[in-house]
């Protein structure tokens, strides 16, 4: 299930309500500064809160192509927007699809949101 971070209190019921219908897993989308600059932001702690709560895996795209992006080899545009486009993207591919990973790592979220292994 694909959640959006413009409205935090409609996400966290998104999440319970992907729970109550037997979904696994949900899928938040990319983090901008129209919503929250990086995943570790604190704002984004009760959808955190809401999926460690529910159980509930987060999965995320690892990226795509802009229709509207840079013109690539042959000024083509709209679903194939050329092999300039195509190759900065597979270049990218890699380090955009692990950065929300570093971005929870390094930012404390799986600190704060610990479940296991916590000694008292």
């Amino acid at each position: 299930m694909m959640m959006s971070f413009a409205d935090i209190d409609r996400a966290v019921e998104d999440v319970f309500w992907a729970k109550e219908h037997g979904l696994r897993r949900i899928a938040p989308a990319g983090a901008s500064p129209a919503t929250a600059s990086f995943y570790f932001d604190s704002g984004l702690d009760p959808i955190w809160a809401a999926c460690v709560e529910t159980g509930l895996a987060i999965s995320q795209h690892g990226g795509g192509i802009d229709p509207n992006g840079p013109r690539g080899s042959g000024d083509i545009r709209a679903t194939a927007p050329g092999f300039g486009a195509f190759m900065m993207l597979s270049t990218e591919n890699a380090f955009f699809s692990n950065r929300s990973l570093w971005m929870l790592i390094v930012g404390g979220v799986f600190d704060r949101f610990r479940t296991c292994g916590r000694r008292g």
